[in-house]
């Protein structure tokens, strides 16, 4: 609910077009724009937990290590993605859910 108070009723949208915006993956080139990432000593990489995106520049927040690579871990799939800290400013939506792009 949180999310949606800051992402979408700030934008005017109704919780139902937030949710259809949201879950709209058919939009080709979606920008990654905001990152949630915590440092894992375990295995010295940022885990990602929650990922948007749309417009704008990348945010990231959380406990993170900049210089560090990024891990993201689907978690029905259980399949494992893992960017450079460099080229995660580069990531769009088909490098998160290329299956929608074949």
């Amino acid at each position: 609910m949180r999310m949606y108070w800051r992402q979408g009723m700030k934008k005017g949208l109704s919780p139902e077009n937030y949710i259809k915006k949201l879950t709209d993956m058919t939009e080709k080139g979606k920008q990654l724009n905001w990152i949630k990432a915590d440092f894992n000593e375990t295995s010295c990489l940022n885990v990602i937990s929650q990922v948007g995106f749309g417009q704008g520049a990348l945010r990231i927040e959380g406990n993170f290590r900049r210089s560090l690579d990024y891990l993201l871990v689907l978690q029905e799939s259980k399949e494992m993605h893992k960017f450079s800290s460099g080229d995660i400013k580069q990531v769009t939506l088909n490098d998160f859910v290329p299956e929608l792009y074949r």
